[in-house]
């Protein structure tokens, strides 16, 4: 029941977090705002510390949740973009921003883990 609970909170987050930081950022800034990716992959890299170091021993199982939408708009953009023939370098640029992302993720949760390493029980 907790673990399940643990998911559910891990992909409302995935799904919820950009959505908010969009908006926010289309209204305080210009809708092609250069700052968008790396405050949304600082985001989720500290959503990770904090998921990794909450909730140690499920971590990665949090991490996949936490990016399941994500995975899903990578695989997608790769299926359904058109830009792969016509212009690689522009393909290639989107594709290295959004696999940005879910590196910081897992960076963010091998980090929570590391420093939640001393503690010698687990929350559960």
């Amino acid at each position: 029941m907790l673990k399940s609970r643990r998911r559910a909170i891990a992909i409302v987050l995935g799904i919820v977090y950009p959505l908010i930081l969009t908006v926010v950022v289309t209204k305080l800034l210009a809708p092609e705002s250069l700052l968008f990716l790396p405050l949304l992959a600082t985001g989720y890299l500290l959503i990770g510390i904090i998921l990794g170091f909450r909730w140690r021993t499920d971590a990665w199982v949090l991490g996949l949740c936490l990016m399941a939408f994500w995975i899903i708009v990578l695989i997608g953009s790769v299926i359904l973009t058109d830009t792969v023939g016509s212009n690689i370098k522009v393909f290639f640029q989107g594709f290295a921003w959004q696999l940005s992302v879910i590196v910081a993720t897992f960076a963010g949760i091998a980090l929570g883990r590391i420093l939640n390493g001393r503690r010698l029980t687990e929350y559960d």
